[in-house]
């Protein structure tokens, strides 16, 4: 029998769930919470060493850690920040040779007069005319940040004038400070 990824207990040390490494959940316990507001009880999720985190309204708050590139790999990250009216693009080129892996995507937005903006994020292969981009995420922001995980993988070791784009676009006519990076590894 395999040992179970986490074993979930209630704050007497009860064991109350079960989460295996195949990532299924299985409750394990007969307490009952009361119904209306009074709550019988409370169940701690716990690695051990760290409790997990939970929102002023109850929510569970996951909270992704940063990318790491694997070893022997070269980290690697482009952003483009400032005020803009119009779409704007930010170029990285990729290193010929080499295969591009994007693990985060981050977007922001000052968001002035309640407007926002759209922030993607596109790989273009051969970096001509007419170019031949493909949409590999976008986010949409408004007076707030965001991000998204990604594990994009470029379809070929790069080629001369392979690129990755980040366009930043304000909606709706206004003039913001848009913010765009990636994140990944070659």
């Amino acid at each position: 029998m395999r040992s179970p990824a986490a074993i979930l207990v209630d704050s007497a040390g009860n064991i109350v769930g079960v989460l295996n490494d195949t990532g299924t959940f299985r409750l394990q316990t007969s307490a009952k919470l009361a119904a209306g507001t009074e709550t019988v009880g409370k169940v701690i999720i716990t690695d051990g060493t760290n409790d997990a985190a939970v929102s002023v309204d109850g929510r569970l708050q996951v909270i992704n850690p940063p990318p790491e590139a694997p070893p022997g790999t070269t980290a690697v990250s482009d952003e483009e920040v400032g005020t803009i009216s119009s779409a704007n693009f930010q170029n990285y080129s990729i290193p010929v040779g080499e295969t591009l892996v994007i693990q985060r995507f981050l977007a922001g937005c000052a968001g002035e007069g309640g407007k926002g903006a759209l922030v993607e994020l596109r790989y273009d292969q051969g970096g001509g005319e007419p170019i031949q981009d493909l949409e590999i995420a976008r986010l949409y922001v408004q007076a707030s940040s965001d991000f998204i995980d990604l594990n994009f993988t470029a379809p070929r070791p790069a080629q001369s004038g392979d690129r990755i784009r980040i366009r930043r676009f304000p909606l709706e006519g206004s003039t913001q400070e848009i913010y765009g990076r990636w994140e990944g590894y070659y």
